[in-house]
């Protein structure tokens, strides 16, 4: 949750996409990662929220466009990011399933809004965490050393984290 939508999403070190390997435990953590997406609350500075606005309208409505670009793709919205009251740039966090989406642009977004792709194994989801042309940070979430020293050693990213937020440089 605050990998991705901390300060909104805003930070350039926030995660866009979210790979995980398929098995056992994949589907439980997405479920409770959707539970826990629908509950942030958004609002202005001075509400009890963990999420403020977008820094503007164009923000706001790219990434909306984004999103309804990458539906149109295939991509399955698992929480839909949608605008938040009637004043100001508010967005819900919104998460995208996107592993059986082919081709994607990659583009760079700052807002609450995380594509998720399900990938077979660790070898794949270093193959595509390294299929882009932005790298600032990478996490990996495991508790096999032997597993992050391979991922620190194969992913291309300037800050890599284990088992912390990507923001937490």
């Amino acid at each position: 949750i605050r990998s991705a939508f901390i300060t909104t999403g805003q930070r350039c070190t926030c995660a866009r996409r979210l790979i995980l390997v398929d098995n056992n435990q994949t589907d439980d953590l997405l479920k409770k990662l959707v539970e826990a997406t629908k509950k942030i609350k958004v609002g202005a500075y001075n509400e009890d929220v963990f999420c403020g606005p977008v820094i503007s309208k164009q923000a706001k409505d790219t990434l909306l466009e984004w999103q309804d670009e990458l539906i149109a793709q295939g991509g399955e919205p698992l929480v839909k990011m949608e605008s938040v009251g009637d004043k100001g740039y508010f967005l819900s966090p919104g998460i995208i399933e996107m592993s059986k989406v082919t081709g994607v642009a990659d583009r760079e977004f700052f807002g609450p809004f995380l594509q998720v792709y399900l990938v077979r194994n660790l070898a794949d989801a270093i193959l595509l965490s390294n299929n882009t042309s932005y790298g600032l940070s990478a996490g990996m979430s495991s508790k096999n050393e032997f597993e992050f020293v391979h991922f620190y050693d194969f992913v291309r990213a300037g800050i890599i984290n284990c088992n912390s937020p990507t923001t937490g440089a």
